[in-house]
């Protein structure tokens, strides 16, 4: 059977779904699927866990789809999601937390993303640009 015909076949895999602070799913990320709910199209991320099955993540939570989306997983990369339980935002909104992390070489730090950071705030941002002594940045020999 060809590998485009083994994907007509390929069914969705059995959902993992936490249910206390701590749960934890670790293996292969294999793909990325999407899946459809009452309320429309879902993405699915498919891990294959230690034991060889696949699992569906599905990707209904804000901050797991930022998580993911931050570390972004290339397939064969090994993945672990810890569903961290609801939480409450400063503004008093409930949100499902998770942790996500994928196994890589930390890339070097990207030093050109430094002038993207917002200026400080109060009295930092009188602070920029000059030193203690009154001396512009650029006046420092340092």
């Amino acid at each position: 059977m060809s590998n485009l015909a083994a994907q007509l076949d390929r069914r969705h895999a059995e959902s993992w779904i936490p249910d206390e602070p701590g749960d934890t799913i670790e293996g292969e990320f294999v793909r990325l699927d999407r899946g459809t709910t009452e309320y429309g199209a879902a993405a699915i991320a498919v891990i294959r866990t230690d034991d060889g099955s696949e699992r569906a993540v599905w990707l209904l939570h804000a901050v797991l789809k930022q998580e993911l989306g931050r570390v972004r997983p290339e397939p064969g990369e090994r993945l672990a999601i810890r569903f961290d339980g609801r939480k409450t935002s400063t503004r008093g909104h409930s949100y499902a937390a998770y942790s996500v992390a994928v196994d890589r070489e930390e890339s070097a730090p990207s030093w050109e993303d430094i002038d993207d950071e917002p200026v400080p705030r109060g009295g930092e941002a009188a602070a920029v640009g000059a030193s203690s002594n009154g001396q512009a940045d650029d006046d420092l020999p340092f």
